[in-house]
């Protein structure tokens, strides 16, 4: 990730949407500041983001702590958003390979803020 610039991968410099469906959990914890700093640029005002995130109740929240959010750290995340949903899951259900698994998940749809400009609209 390191020096990730937009046209590397012929990404958008301006997105009206960034889904990032069950990906960001598993973005190294070192990088993810950095991703996260990306995202949030590359969006328009008005441009959405939808993904999810895991919690730190979440069954793999040990292994890979770094990696796992409370629901405070999660909503910080969005300061600058509008949250259109921010649905909390907790569960047992299957894992990637089918065994049992504690979830505990915010999925979330936000949308960015449009630009401030300083004039007021009579």
């Amino acid at each position: 990730m390191e020096g990730l610039a937009h046209g590397q991968f012929g990404l958008p410099r301006n997105a009206d949407l960034i889904n990032a469906s069950f990906a960001l959990p598993f973005c190294k914890p070192e990088s993810f500041g950095e991703l996260w700093a990306w995202i949030v640029r590359t969006l328009r005002p008005g441009g959405r983001f939808s993904g999810q995130i895991f919690g730190d109740r979440d069954e793999w929240a040990p292994i890979r702590p770094a990696s796992h959010r409370t629901r405070e750290q999660a909503l910080r995340l969005f300061d600058g958003f509008e949250l259109e949903r921010f649905d909390e899951v907790e569960k047992v259900g299957c894992d990637g390979v089918g065994g049992k698994k504690q979830h505990h998940i915010f999925h979330i749809v936000a949308r960015k803020k449009l630009a401030q400009t300083g004039v007021l609209n009579d």
